[in-house]
C-alpha cells in the first residue's frame, strides 16, 4: 500500500543517494536494514510517479531479496503498463556501488526483460521522480513491436 509519505520525491533520491555514500552494507546487519527501508520508500515513490493505483497500470508490486550477509539485499518494483508492456526496476549496492537498473518485462514473471540500463547518480540527483518514470516509461515502451 502507498501511503502520503512516499510522494515527497526529491528527499526519497537524496536520501538514497546519501544512504550509499555512507559506505557498503555487507556484513552490517543495522546498514542493511535502514537500505531496505530507505529502497522500498524510494520505489513507492517511483511507482506512484509511474501510475501505481490509477488506469495506467494493469499490475504491480514490490518484492525485496534480502540475500547473505555480505550483499545489500535488492528491492525490485514490478510493473505492468498493458498486458505486453512493463517496467524492472532494481534498487541494489554492489560494494560500494550504487545501483539503480531497469529494464523492460512483457508480463508480471519476466525475470529476463530486455537490456538492462543503469540510472547513474547524476540522474537520481537532479531528476525529479516523474522525470525518472518518464525516463523508465519511453525506454521500456520502446523495446516493444506493435
Amino acid at each position: 500500500m502507498l501511503t502520503s509519505d512516499v510522494k515527497d520525491e526529491l528527499f526519497f533520491s537524496k536520501r538514497l543517494i546519501d544512504f550509499w555514500l555512507g559506505g557498503p552494507v555487507s556484513y552490517d546487519p543495522i546498514r542493511k536494514k535502514q537500505f531496505k527501508k530507505i529502497s522500498k520508500n524510494w520505489l513507492q515513490s517511483l511507482a506512484l510517479a509511474l501510475g501505481a493505483g490509477t488506469d495506467a497500470v494493469i499490475d504491480w508490486h514490490i518484492r525485496y531479496n534480502e540475500g547473505g550477509v555480505a550483499v545489500s539485499g535488492d528491492h525490485t518494483l514490478m510493473m505492468l503498463f498493458t498486458k505486453e508492456v512493463g517496467a524492472y526496476v532494481l534498487v541494489s549496492m554492489f560494494g560500494e556501488r550504487p545501483s539503480v537498473m531497469f529494464r523492460s518485462i512483457k508480463h508480471m514473471r519476466d525475470f529476463q526483460g530486455g537490456d538492462n540500463q543503469w540510472l547513474e547518480e547524476r540522474v537520481l540527483r537532479t531528476f525529479t521522480m516523474d522525470e525518472l518514470a518518464r525516463v523508465v516509461r519511453k525506454q521500456v515502451g520502446a523495446k516493444y513491436e506493435t
